[in-house]
């Protein structure tokens, strides 16, 4: 333990080192601008007293009129600007990835393009954060090289360097995760190819510059799950290997427990929660996709569960922990694309719903990887999602809601 403290040390002098000489990488290339600018739209206001059991609309609109993005993913910045960011097929036939800058009433800024043009389809698993300096980091897979990038975008649309290789191999379960102090983020992914699967790490710094990995957490096999809680400078993750499994480590890979057996089947979608008493509450989905909730201590000894806790059956989900100690939940039903759908709902420590299921699409279906989410800083949630209609005619549409969900 006193060679472990020592690293701890070296790595928060390390990180200090680094962002004080810091500077912008140079771009070789600039990124082209997109030249699509989405219709305005009014606020929807609800005009009848407030029904605590129910989930309020604050305001919705839409994006684009005639076509339903997918590989969608959100966020928000310390200063309230808004980034959505999804796959794009731009008018003369080039995929690229898009982002789109709003305001925190989501009144549309700029567009611009993260990737380059490609004749072939690129953007695999999407995910944005937004980073304390007011920028924003996207990872995603891109499916035409085979492989995984990110790219850092500053709140006037300009990225700090062309996309940055993560991976040389094909990558899922990708996370963004904010280290303590803010300063620095865990870039989280399963790496795999035909002959081997490992779920890595690495940490970045606010420019994207490597402070340290790829660190090897996991070399058992393809896994699923991998979102990890950060919890008193120890990551915990939570996964499907061969079994449900969790592990905990510290920030340069030695392993503090080894991996632990909380059930005799490997799930799907693991979303872990750190709970008020330390317990952690994991949902995910099993192999009948059914949703199943389990309580665990910080040994990873399961005190409860499989518990089911929802009524549908689940094709993907994602949860994250609000500061009421709710989890806010969103999730897509099993089906084929124009069968699926999304909802969200609120659930108390005890993985329990507490509030109604709320359909995001209402007459659109929505599938699990055309529709994100982010908290806001006001606490609302703003959902951005791409809906099909095939019946009477074929109709799509991309849009936002924002909902008071507290």
């Amino acid at each position: 333990m006193k060679k472990i403290s020592l690293l701890a040390v070296l790595l928060l002098a390390f990180i200090s080192i680094s962002q004080a000489a810091t500077v912008s990488l140079p771009l070789t290339k600039s990124l082209p601008k997109a030249v699509l600018v989405p219709k305005s739209t009014l606020p929807h206001t609800a005009s009848q007293p407030l029904d605590l059991a129910l989930f309020s609309l604050s305001k919705s609109g839409i994006i684009i009129p005639d076509n339903a993005q997918n590989n969608i993913a959100c966020a928000q910045s310390p200063n309230g600007k808004i980034l959505v960011v999804w796959a794009k097929k731009t008018l003369d036939n080039k995929h690229v990835g898009e982002a789109m800058f709003f305001t925190e009433n989501m009144e549309f800024i700029k567009s611009v393009y993260y990737t380059f043009p490609s004749d072939y389809y690129q953007i695999g698993r999407n995910v944005v954060l937004g980073l304390s300096n007011n920028t924003f980091l996207i990872a995603y897979s891109d499916i035409n090289t085979h492989n995984a990038k990110y790219v850092i975008l500053q709140e006037n649309g300009t990225p700090l360097f062309e996309p940055i290789t993560f991976s040389d191999a094909v990558v899922d379960s990708v996370t963004l995760t904010p280290l303590p102090g803010n300063e620095t983020v865990l870039l989280s992914y399963q790496k795999y190819s035909d002959i081997s699967a490992n779920g890595e790490y690495q940490i970045l710094d606010l420019t994207g510059n490597k402070i340290s990995g790829p660190i090897t957490f996991n070399a058992k096999g393809l896994a699923t799950g991998l979102k990890p809680i950060v919890s008193n400078g120890l990551l915990n993750y939570y996964f499907g290997c061969g079994f449900s499994r969790s592990k905990t480590i510290d920030l340069f890979g030695n392993v503090i427990r080894d991996d632990t057996t909380f059930w005799h089947k490997a799930n799907k979608a693991y979303q872990p929660i750190l709970l008020s008493n330390n317990n952690s509450l994991v949902l995910s989905i099993d192999e009948h996709y059914t949703p199943m909730s389990f309580m665990l201590d910080q040994q990873g000894t399961r005190l409860s569960g499989p518990t089911q806790f929802l009524p549908d059956a689940l094709f993907d989900l994602s949860a994250v922990k609000l500061n009421s100690g709710h989890v806010f939940l969103l999730y897509s039903t099993t089906g084929g694309m124009l069968k699926q759908q999304s909802y969200f709902t609120l659930l108390d420590e005890n993985g329990q719903p507490i509030k109604e299921l709320k359909s995001i699409g209402d007459e659109f279906k929505v599938a699990s990887d055309r529709v994100a989410y982010t908290i806001l800083n006001n606490r609302k949630a703003l959902i951005v999602y791409g809906g099909i209609i095939r019946e009477p005619n074929e109709s799509q549409v991309t849009g936002y809601k924002i909902f008071n969900i507290e």
